[in-house]
């Protein structure tokens, strides 16, 4: 049988600094009264999908979001200044 895996090089000493300029947020999965995940898209100056993350809003965190949407947009950016990735 012939093999049939793809094998990809793999650079880790190669950076490059990306600069996400926007997200996106689509809801993934909502259990009424306990959690939401989310999917959150982002992108870079040039509009570009760079990086896709997943959040689930449970327990205090899914208490808090109430009627305020806003409340998940500012969860989403705690988050990604937390991590510190971008």
């Amino acid at each position: 049988m012939a093999d049939s895996t793809t094998k990809f090089s793999f650079y880790p000493q190669l950076k490059k600094e990306i600069k996400i300029n926007q997200f996106c947020i689509n809801v993934i999965e909502f259990r009424l009264f306990n959690y939401v995940k989310i999917s959150v898209g982002l992108f870079d100056t040039n509009n570009m999908l760079v990086d896709n993350r997943l959040y689930t809003l449970e327990g205090d965190d899914y208490t808090a979001w109430g009627e305020d949407d806003n409340y998940v947009v500012r969860y989403v950016k705690a988050r990604l200044q937390q991590e510190g990735d971008y």
